[in-house]
C-alpha cells in the first residue's frame, strides 16, 4: 500500500467516524425532545411510508455511486451520462410512487398515506442531483468534505424536525426536515465539487459502468430482503412478546458492528478501488487489513456477549431479562458476518458485482432454511440460527472470493486465529469472573469492572500471541489525535 493511500486512509477513518459521532449525538438529542412532541401514531405512520419508499430508494440509485467510485477511469462523458440515467430514474420511481400511493393508502386502510408517500418520493428526483458528485468525493477520498457535510446535513435535518414538531405538523415533521434536508445535501455537494456536468442518455460510454451498478443494485435489494426474513419469520411464527425480545436482542448486537462496519466500509470501498488500479491490492494485504480490523471487531462483540445479562438488566430492565441470553449468541457469531462483509467489499473493489450478488443470494439459502428450523425453538432457536448459518455462509463467502483476492484458505485461517484465541480468552475470563464473584447483574460498579479486566485480559493474550500487532496497535494510540489530511 502506497504511503499515500494509507494516510488518506487513516484521515479519512478519522473524519468519518467523528462526522459520524457528532451526527448520531445531535440525532438522538434532537429525537429526545421530538418524542415528547409527537405521538407514537405518528412515528407508526411514518414508519409504514419508509418501509414502502425503502425499497423504491434502492432501485433509484442503481449503484450508479458505486460503479463511479469502482471504474478506474472515468470520463465527462460518462458522468454526463450517468447523470442522465440517474435523474430519468429517479423520475420513473417518484411516478410509480405517486401513482401507488392510493394502493398503500388503501391496503394498510388508512388515506393520509397517499399524500405521504407522494411528499416523500419527491426526495428521490432532488437525490439525484447529488448522486454524481457525491460518487466523486468518495471516489477522491475526500472524506473530511463528506464527513462536514453529513454533519452539517444531520444538524439542518435535526433542527428542522423540532421545529417542525414544535410548530404542530405532527408526521409531517419527520416527512418533510427530510426532505429539505436532502435539498441542502445536494447543494453542499455542488459547492465543495463545484463541476457541474449536464445530463446526458447515451449508452455507449457507460455500458459497462450500467451493467456494474444493476449489479450492485441487485445484491442490496437481496441484501435488502435478506435483513427482514427473520422478523418475518419471527412474525409468522412467535408471539408479539417474544418477538420483542428478539428483536431487541438483534438491534442491540446489530448497533456497534453497524456503526463500525458503516465506517470501515465507506473508507475502505473507495481505497481498494484505487489500490486496484495502481497494482498495490494484494491478498496479503487485504488480510492483513482484515486481521486488524478482526482484533478490534471480535473483542467489542464477544465482550458485549460476556456482560449482555448487565447490559440488558442495567438498560433494559427486569422485563427484558429473556434478551441477554439470545444477545450473547448473537454477538458470538456476528464478528464472521464482519468478514463476509469486507470480503464482498473487496471483491466489488476488484469490479466483481457479480460475486457480490453471488454471496448475497448464497445467504439467501442458507439463512431462510436455518430461520425456519429455528423458530420452531422459540427465540433461542432464532438465536442459534445465526450460531450456525453464518460459519456455512462464512466458508462460502471464502471460497467464492478467494481466488479473485489472492489468498487461500489457511491464510485467512490464520489471519483469523489471532483475533479469536484473543477474544475467547477475554470472553471466559469475564464469564469466570461473574461465576465465581456471583456478581449481581444490576450493578454498574460490577459491569465496568469486568469490561476493564476484560480489555486488559484480551491486551495481555495480544501481547503473547502477536506482539507486532500489539507493537502498532500501541504505536497507534499514542500518536497525536489528527485531522491533518
Amino acid at each position: 500500500m502506497s504511503e499515500k493511500i494509507k494516510k488518506e486512509m487513516l484521515s479519512g477513518m478519522k473524519w468519518v467516524a467523528t462526522g459520524r459521532l457528532f451526527t448520531q449525538l445531535i440525532t438522538w438529542g434532537m429525537t429526545f425532545f421530538v418524542l415528547r412532541l409527537l405521538a407514537p401514531s405518528d412515528y407508526g405512520l411514518v414508519a409504514l411510508s419508509t418501509a414502502f419508499t425503502a425499497l423504491f430508494g434502492l432501485i433509484a440509485e442503481f449503484g450508479f455511486a458505486a460503479a463511479i467510485v469502482q471504474a478506474k477511469d472515468i470520463k465527462k462523458e460518462q458522468l454526463s451520462s450517468l447523470f442522465g440515467y440517474s435523474l430519468a430514474l429517479n423520475t420513473l420511481v417518484t411516478l410509480l410512487l405517486v401513482i401507488s400511493a392510493p394502493l398503500v393508502a388503501m391496503l394498510y386502510a388508512d388515506s393520509r398515506l397517499t399524500v405521504i408517500i407522494q411528499v416523500a418520493a419527491c426526495q428521490f428526483i432532488i437525490s439525484a442531483f447529488g448522486t454524481i458528485p457525491d460518487a466523486r468525493l468518495r471516489r477522491e477520498m475526500r472524506f473530511r468534505e463528506m464527513a462536514k457535510i453529513d454533519f452539517a446535513t444531520g444538524a439542518i435535518t435535526g433542527v428542522l424536525t423540532l421545529v417542525f414538531a414544535y410548530k404542530g405538523l405532527g408526521y409531517w415533521s419527520l416527512i418533510l426536515s427530510p426532505l429539505f434536508g436532502s435539498v441542502f445535501r445536494t447543494l453542499f455537494l455542488h459547492y465543495q465539487l463545484r463541476d457541474w456536468v449536464w445530463p446526458s442518455l447515451s449508452m455507449a460510454p457507460v455500458r459497462e459502468l450500467v451493467k456494474f451498478g444493476g449489479l450492485t443494485m441487485a445484491g442490496r435489494i437481496a441484501g435488502h430482503f435478506l435483513s427482514q426474513m427473520d422478523i418475518l419469520i419471527a412474525g409468522a411464527f412467535l408471539g408479539r412478546d417474544a418477538l420483542g425480545i428478539y428483536s431487541v436482542a438483534m438491534q442491540l448486537a446489530s448497533m456497534p458492528l453497524s456503526k463500525a462496519m458503516g465506517v470501515i466500509n465507506q473508507v475502505a470501498f473507495p481505497a481498494m478501488s484505487r489500490m486496484n488500479h495502481n497494482g498495490s491490492l494484494t491478498g496479503e494485504r487485504l488480510l492483513h487489513g482484515g486481521k486488524l480490523i478482526s482484533y478490534l471487531l471480535f473483542p467489542v462483540m464477544w465482550g458485549l456477549a460476556a456482560v449482555a445479562p448487565f447490559v440488558v438488566a442495567i438498560m433494559l430492565g427486569e422485563k427484558w431479562k429473556d434478551a441477554a441470553l439470545p444477545l450473547q449468541i448473537v454477538c458470538l457469531a456476528l464478528p464472521l458476518r464482519s468478514i463476509c462483509t469486507l470480503l464482498t467489499t473487496a471483491v466489488s473493489a476488484f469490479g466483481r458485482a457479480d460475486i457480490e450478488l453471488k454471496n448475497t443470494l448464497t445467504a439467501f439459502l442458507i439463512f431462510p432454511v436455518c430461520l425456519f428450523i429455528g423458530v420452531h425453538y422459540g427465540v433461542l432457536g432464532l438465536s442459534l440460527s445465526w450460531f450456525f448459518g453464518t460459519p456455512v455462509y462464512t466458508y462460502l463467502t471464502v471460497r467464492s472470493s478467494k481466488d479473485v483476492l489472492g489468498f487461500n484458505y489457511r491464510e485467512i485461517f490464520v489471519a483469523l486465529l489471532g483475533p479469536f484465541v484473543t477474544s475467547s480468552v477475554m470472553f471466559v475470563t469475564v464469564l469466570m469472573l461473574t461465576s465465581i464473584f456471583k456478581l449481581s447483574y444490576v450493578s454498574i460498579p460490577s459491569m465496568l469492572a469486568l469490561i476493564l479486566l476484560g480489555v486488559i485480559s484480551n491486551a495481555c493474550a495480544l501481547f503473547i500471541i502477536d506482539r507486532k500487532t500489539f507493537s502498532l496497535c500501541t504505536r497507534f494510540i499514542s500518536q497525536k489525535y489528527s485531522f491533518k489530511s
